[in-house]
C-alpha cells in the first residue's frame, strides 16, 4: 500500500496530504536535490497581436526511480499584454478523472497585484504506473493556450508560490510513494515571449 492509499484510507484529505509532505520538508529537510526542474517552453519568434501561442510546463531531472506523484503552484503572467484561454493537461499523473485523487485544476485568481493560474493535480496511481508514464529524459506536465492583445511588448511568465486565496503556500512538486511523502527540491523556469506590433492596415 502506497501513501496515497495509507491517506484515502484515513480519510486524510488531500490537501492536509500536501500539506504534511511540505511540512514534513519544513521539518526534516529531506528533499530530493536538484537538477529536477520545471521549464516553461513558448514560442521563440515573436507573436502576431491578436494571434494564440502556446506554453509547454515540462519537468526534467526526476530520474529512473522517483515518481512525480503530485503537484500544487502557480504560474504568473502579464494579463496586459496576454489572456488565459485554456489549459490541458498531460497524461503524465494519469489519463482520466478516476486516475487522481485531486484535480488536475487550473485556478485563475490575482493576488499581490498580478495575475495568476493556480495548477493542482494528486495522482492516485502506484509508482509503477506513474513510472511508465514519465519518461527519464523528461515530460510534459500540462499545456496552456494564451492569447495576445492588442499591445506590443515582452510578456513575461514565472512560477510562484502562491495559492488561489492569494497567501503564501508551500507550492511543490510531490512524491508519495511507498516510504511515505517526498517534497522534490527543483529549480522553476521563467519564459518571455514577444508580442509584435499589430500590422497597420493602409487608408
Amino acid at each position: 500500500m502506497n501513501f496515497n492509499e495509507v491517506c484515502r484510507a484515513a480519510g486524510m484529505p488531500v490537501r492536509a496530504r500536501l500539506a504534511l509532505a511540505a511540512l514534513l520538508l519544513a521539518v526534516t529537510g529531506a528533499a530530493t536535490a536538484a537538477p529536477i526542474s520545471v521549464s516553461i517552453v513558448g514560442p521563440a519568434a515573436p507573436v502576431a497581436a491578436g494571434s494564440t501561442f502556446t506554453l509547454d510546463l515540462r519537468v526534467a531531472g526526476l530520474g529512473p526511480q522517483v515518481p512525480l506523484s503530485g503537484y500544487d503552484f502557480s504560474l504568473r503572467f502579464d494579463d496586459a499584454l496576454v489572456s488565459w484561454q485554456s489549459t490541458t493537461f498531460s497524461t503524465a499523473l494519469g489519463a482520466s478523472p478516476a486516475d487522481y485523487a485531486d484535480g488536475p485544476s487550473t485556478t485563475p485568481f490575482v493576488a499581490a497585484g498580478g495575475r495568476y493560474l493556480n495548477f493542482v493535480a494528486v495522482s492516485g496511481l502506484f509508482d509503477d504506473e506513474l513510472l511508465a508514464r514519465q519518461p527519464d529524459a523528461g515530460f510534459s506536465l500540462l499545456t496552456l493556450v494564451f492569447r495576445a492583445g492588442s499591445v506590443a511588448g515582452d510578456a513575461n511568465f514565472g512560477f510562484a508560490l502562491l495559492g488561489p486565496n492569494g497567501a503564501v503556500t508551500p507550492g511543490f512538486l510531490g512524491a508519495f510513494g511507498e516510504t511515505g511523502p517526498d517534497v522534490l527540491e527543483a529549480s522553476l523556469g521563467t519564459a518571455r515571449v514577444s508580442i509584435a506590433a499589430p500590422v497597420a492596415v493602409p487608408e
